[in-house]
């Protein structure tokens, strides 16, 4: 009876095997296209939506700064159903990068999302998929703060010095950035038309990286001194000189040739190495003046252009210009 039940079975498991292998390879194939077909229709289905959210920085060191500037946010691709992708609500989700045993020094951190994302939506790729940060120790020193002067004062007005109150200020902040900064700049101070003094309350340049830690509303006090360009002197006479004499006439003898009272300006910056006599000429251009007879010519001055000649007297001079005189010499 068994011998009987045992040649059954072997020829059933034979018939079975031999289904199942009766044109195997078609049935692979039939197999492999039918799993393609169910996937390519499961993904038509899906759906991708992208959403920003805010990104958090947690567990930084007191004692520790960032060193550069932390994106606000992130975006994610999230991809399933429509149906499941409408169920978040996306003001609960977040990225985060903790600090927790970071060391110092530049790293490359993978934000974490958290939120209610089902588990039938998955995070396809969030961009950036690293967030760089450099973690340094934090540093404070005290700087002074500089006013930011933009253009110049009118006309022959300039600037001569300035003063700032409170002159310092305290900031604080990363190391490697706080290290370079020599001193903080004010918010511009226009000084167009300016020809006196002037006094305005300021505050400090809202350029500055977010990173380094002062007080940004505190009120300074700059004040403008405003002052000429030039000094004034008084010279009392200076000699004149004509200039290209043809020689078809002479000037007859004369005494001491001259002007006085002249009142010039020097720039400030010039001052100390004006020299009246060096500096300073006085010509009559006698180049148009061929033929004898009665001339009034006019006195030139002729300077550098760090002076200005405001004043002197007279600005003319008579002169009879003569026919040479021949003397026979024995």
């Amino acid at each position: 009876m068994s011998a009987k039940v045992f040649v059954v079975l072997s020829t059933n498991t034979k018939k079975i095997i031999n289904v199942f292998f009766h044109n195997y390879k078609f049935k692979i194939v039939s197999l492999i296209i039918a799993v393609l077909v169910f996937s390519y229709t499961e993904m038509q289905s899906l759906s991708e939506k992208v959403v920003t959210i805010p990104l958090r920085v947690q567990d930084q060191p007191s004692n520790r700064a960032l060193a550069n500037d932390i994106p606000s946010s992130i975006n994610i691709y999230l991809i399933g159903k429509e149906s499941h992708l409408d169920s978040i609500d996306v003001n609960l989700l977040s990225a985060v990068i903790s600090f927790k045993g970071i060391p110092i020094g530049q790293h490359q951190l993978i934000p974490a999302i958290t939120g209610n994302i089902p588990p039938e939506v998955k995070i396809a790729r969030m961009i950036p998929d690293r967030i760089p940060a450099e973690l340094t120790a934090i540093g404070s020193k005290i700087v002074p703060v500089v006013p930011e002067l933009v253009n110049e004062p009118s006309g022959e007005y300039s600037v001569r010095g300035t003063r700032v109150i409170p002159s310092s200020m305290l900031i604080k902040g990363p190391n490697t950035i706080i290290k370079d900064i020599i001193n903080l700049r004010t918010e511009p101070v226009y000084l167009d038309d300016i020809k006196n003094d002037y006094t305005r309350a300021v505050t400090i340049n809202k350029n500055y990286s977010s990173l380094i830690q002062f007080e940004r509303d505190k009120t300074f006090m700059v004040t403008i001194f405003v002052g000429s360009k030039y000094i004034r002197k008084n010279i009392l006479f200076h000699s004149v000189v004509f200039t290209n004499l043809s020689s078809k006439v002479e000037i007859p003898p004369l005494e001491y040739v001259h002007v006085s009272n002249i009142t010039v300006k020097v720039l400030s910056v010039d001052a100390d190495i004006f020299r009246p006599e060096k500096d300073i000429k006085f010509l009559i251009d006698l180049t148009e003046y061929t033929k004898p007879g009665l001339y009034v010519l006019p006195i030139q001055p002729v300077h550098p252009d760090f002076i200005v000649i405001e004043s002197f007297f007279p600005k003319e001079l008579t002169v009879e210009l003569q026919a040479p005189s021949f003397k026979l010499f024995r």
